[in-house]
């Protein structure tokens, strides 16, 4: 399994690659013709609210360890690139949920609104912003894990660890 340390400074990458793209495309999408940089509902302030949501969901719940699980779970090899890209799409889209949720409540607030409520919203917004996150994990999670690797290196595989950074399937940790 990768160090704590590693998953932290991985997460923290991938949250503001994420936090950055939905700031920016999440309100054209939804109507907007263009996306202020400050003020209430500008990019700023979208940037910070997907960095924190993201960063913390993923750095408290094992998101990494659970969608590595699920792509072994479904036969994919340890450290194999249909494991690794299974797992990172996975991520993404669990990360678009959380995020998604939190933009959207901030930008929308909590009452129904033309009809729609907050739960129509959110997911209008994961069907929308889908597909983008399978492009965009697809571009950005290998360089995510490359800033990741200039700071911090992951626990080599002599430490009775895959190469994707899991323990295979009936491992101890």
């Amino acid at each position: 399994m990768p160090s704590r340390k590693y998953a932290m400074v991985f997460n923290l990458w991938m949250s503001v690659f994420m936090a950055s793209a939905f700031s920016l495309v999440m309100p054209l999408m939804q109507g907007a013709p263009t996306v202020e940089f400050l003020g209430p509902h500008g990019w700023l302030v979208g940037f910070g609210i997907g960095l924190v949501v993201g960063w913390l969901v993923s750095t408290v719940l094992p998101l990494g360890m659970l969608c590595m699980k699920a792509a072994l779970r479904f036969g994919a090899k340890p450290g194999s690139f249909a494991a690794n890209l299974f797992a990172a799409m996975l991520m993404g889209f669990l990360l678009l949920v959380f995020m998604g949720f939190a933009m959207i409540a901030y930008n929308t607030g909590f009452e129904v609104m033309g009809g729609s409520t907050l739960f129509d919203r959110v997911v209008v917004g994961i069907v929308q912003f889908t597909p983008i996150v399978v492009v965009f994990v697809v571009i950005v999670y290998p360089l995510c894990q490359w800033l990741t690797e200039l700071f911090v290196k992951p626990v080599a595989a002599s430490a009775g660890v895959g190469e994707s950074g899991s323990f295979a399937p009936g491992e101890k940790a």
